[in-house]
């Protein structure tokens, strides 16, 4: 016979143990349970990265036509990006809720297609360096406050409120293309953006002729 003292033969005090250490232990694997079933974003990026070595290896056709939509998916999203930017340089924006909802909108985008590519890519891409550095540019923008433009777009999309440090960089960006378009940060922005879209942009006029 088991030498355990059956539950209705225990003292109040040490039943109610047990029922707490049983509790206890309960929660503890439901936490687990729980944590095991989250996907981990290190394991999603080296399945993601295993997935396109064997895409690449037995469907090169077909690895090259998912690194063609995914890049042109940076590039309809960049074209975007840049409208945006260019609406701000003629009309001050800063307090306009939705248009810098979908400002930052397009930003969570071209980050998200600059991860995809970085992963899927099997050869270096000059155009996709120059976007990745113009991202750089905006994150960084401006170096001497403590939060910056590339922060607060990352941070506050969907946001019911606005930042006020927020809504004041896209005003003076404004007020600063207006007074000096070539020498503002917006003005350099542009162009660089007009610079990586060359290539696209070329494409569209030689078709429309």
């Amino acid at each position: 016979m088991s030498g355990l003292t059956p539950p209705d033969k225990l003292p109040p005090d040490d039943w109610l143990k047990v029922q707490r250490i049983e509790k206890d232990r309960s929660r503890k694997e439901e936490d687990s349970s729980k944590e095991e079933s989250k996907p981990h974003p290190i394991l999603f990026a080296c399945l993601t990265y295993i997935f396109n070595n064997l895409l690449n290896t037995f469907f090169p056709q077909q690895k090259s036509q998912v690194d063609t939509i995914e890049k042109q998916q940076l590039i309809d999203d960049l074209t975007t990006f840049k409208k945006k930017l260019q609406i701000l340089s003629t009309e001050d924006q800063s307090q306009n809720p939705e248009f810098i909802q979908q400002l930052s909108e397009l930003w969570h985008n071209l980050l998200e297609d600059c991860n995809i590519l970085n992963i899927t890519s099997q050869k270096p891409d000059l155009q996709l360096k120059g976007i990745q550095d113009f991202i750089h540019t905006i994150q960084l923008y401006p170096q001497s406050e403590d939060h910056t433009l590339g922060y607060y777009l990352t941070e506050y999309v969907g946001a019911v409120w606005l930042p006020f440090p927020f809504m004041e960089m896209l005003k003076k960006l404004h007020e600063n293309y207006q007074n000096n378009p070539e020498k503002s940060d917006l003005g350099q922005w542009l162009a660089s953006l007009s610079h990586l879209l060359a290539p696209k942009e070329q494409t569209n006029d030689n078709d429309q002729t």
